[in-house]
């Protein structure tokens, strides 16, 4: 475990180094769910996004869901997000009703998710908008007699206004624990934003903390 930590550490310092053309992120996100039932939860999240470069919090949001797990491979769920981007006249503020649903199956030793979720967004200064997300997820066998796991995933975001797609994600990342109650991933994105016309790159490495009651 010693070793892997100081692997992702210099892989921090060599995007960080090398990525001087386009942009490099911090992400942090934790997440407190609470069991209702056997089927239902209600979750409590918080996450930001960090540039090193500007030395800067580039976005920081929290939200409120709850879902509900109608058979083993497919969820509903909704909630509210509060969300704050960090713009060049100040923060713009985000606040978006979301509605989402999840699949799961197995295959052989492997697992697929695949999401989807569709939201509002209320901003404050800059045009409302429904905006969807779709995420397709594939979790890898654990490593034997450890408790890692790898996984991969690929998402967009697509605007109902003249925008459309707008941001692509594929993710890299391995489960480091995974407890009862307690989940800690590590994972790295590589992120094409739109930007008006142009499209931009940002290398991340994200840390998702999660606990369960």
């Amino acid at each position: 475990m010693t070793r892997f930590l100081k692997t992702i550490l210099l892989l921090i310092i060599v995007l960080n180094i090398s990525a001087q053309d386009r942009e490099f992120q911090v992400w942090n996100q934790n997440n407190f769910d609470v069991n209702l039932s056997t089927k239902t939860s209600i979750g409590i999240s918080e996450k930001i996004h960090y540039t090193p470069k500007s030395n800067s919090i580039d976005v920081k949001f929290a939200d409120v869901t709850l879902d509900h797990k109608f058979t083993k491979w497919f969820e509903i769920g909704g909630g509210g997000r509060l969300l704050w981007i960090n713009k060049e006249y100040g923060w713009l503020r985000d606040k978006r009703p979301m509605f989402y649903t999840g699949l799961s199956s197995g295959l052989g030793r492997f697992k697929i998710d695949f999401s989807n979720r569709i939201e509002y967004r209320f901003l404050d200064k800059s045009e409302n908008h429904w905006r969807h997300k779709q995420k397709l997820s594939l979790d890898f066998p654990k490593i034997p007699q450890t408790a890692l796991q790898f996984y991969t995933a690929f998402e967009s975001f697509y605007k109902f206004n003249p925008e459309r797609f707008h941001i692509f994600r594929g993710y890299a990342g391995i489960n480091t624990i995974q407890k009862e109650h307690f989940e800690l991933k590590i994972y790295y994105v590589l992120e094409k934003n739109k930007n008006f016309v142009n499209w931009g790159t940002t290398d991340i490495i994200g840390i998702n903390m999660s606990v369960e009651l």
